[in-house]
């Protein structure tokens, strides 16, 4: 006859393996800022993060600006972007500008392909996306010869320059400078149409 305490034992030694099993996934998570600039005024700021967690990411990306004219303009953005198995299968990016939505698009993988919706718009795309806008503030493009555009729903053309300095020519034909200092992103510049913008990390 199995004793009392020889009981507890193994019910203790049975909690700690069903524990074992039941344990969390190792998260890992990545916080990078910027400032939000027209080559000397900081006009705002932008954060992305990136979370990994049992083969799936996670990208949030929010910024504020407020460009003062006659009149201030605040500008938010925020996107939300998840791959798993290193695709993307979702993502949500809306625009507002005092206070007003600009602009708000959704993209969802439906098994053979993606459900699109860019500002009431719908479309599908069966390429599957391994790259896109917001994995560019975390991985460098040095072997993606296109990246996806969360904010128009469309693939961009990336034209490397040099070591760490790299293009992104834009469906409306402006163009984004990226440059990387050991793999890591140091900026961004491109033209707004109210001025030029740089965006630049943060020490």
């Amino acid at each position: 006859m199995i004793s009392l305490p020889h009981i507890w034992r193994l019910s203790w030694l049975l909690a700690l393996v069903l524990f074992a099993g039941l344990k969390s996934p190792e998260v890992t998570q990545e916080i990078v800022v910027f400032d939000i600039t027209d080559g000397k005024n900081v006009l705002g700021q932008l954060k992305a993060t990136r979370t990994i967690s049992a083969g799936r990411t996670v990208v949030e990306v929010n910024s504020e600006t407020k460009i003062t004219r006659l009149v201030t303009i605040t500008i938010r953005f925020s996107g939300r972007i998840e791959y798993e198995g290193g695709r993307m299968v979702k993502s949500t990016n809306r625009t507002d500008v005092n206070g007003y939505n600009r602009s708000e698009t959704e993209l969802e993988w439906k098994g053979d392909h993606y459900f699109i919706k860019v500002d009431g718009d719908e479309k599908r795309l069966t390429d599957k996306i391994r790259y896109s806008g917001s994995m560019m503030y975390f991985i460098e493009p040095e072997y993606y010869g296109t990246v996806f555009s969360e904010k128009f729903g469309e693939f961009d053309p990336i034209i490397r320059l040099e070591e760490g300095h790299y293009v992104v020519q834009k469906g409306d034909g402006t163009r984004h400078t990226y440059t990387y200092r050991n793999g890591k992103l140091q900026t961004i510049e491109y033209p707004h149409s109210l001025m030029d913008i740089t965006i630049r990390r943060r020490p």
